[in-house]
């Protein structure tokens, strides 16, 4: 979706955007990884399915940037 820049915002840091799309293509890998590994032991692949929100949560980059932001609007 942001291949052509189409729903991204003008001026949106290119930094930023790169680290979103990375983000938003590691889940499906992982969420693949825990499917397998359903197979060999379903406690791991459950953990790994309550611990991916979280870590989405956390360590989200674009709260860093909006902190940045205000930071540089002072």
């Amino acid at each position: 979706m942001t291949g052509d820049r189409g729903l991204v915002v003008d001026g949106m840091d290119p930094d930023l955007v790169r680290k979103v799309q990375h983000r938003i293509a590691v889940g499906p890998v992982i969420a693949l990884v825990a499917i397998a590994l359903a197979f060999v032991s379903p406690l791991a692949s459950l953990l790994i399915y309550v611990a991916l929100p979280v870590l989405f949560i956390v360590f989200n980059p674009v709260d860093t940037y909006l902190e940045r932001l205000r930071e540089a609007e002072r």
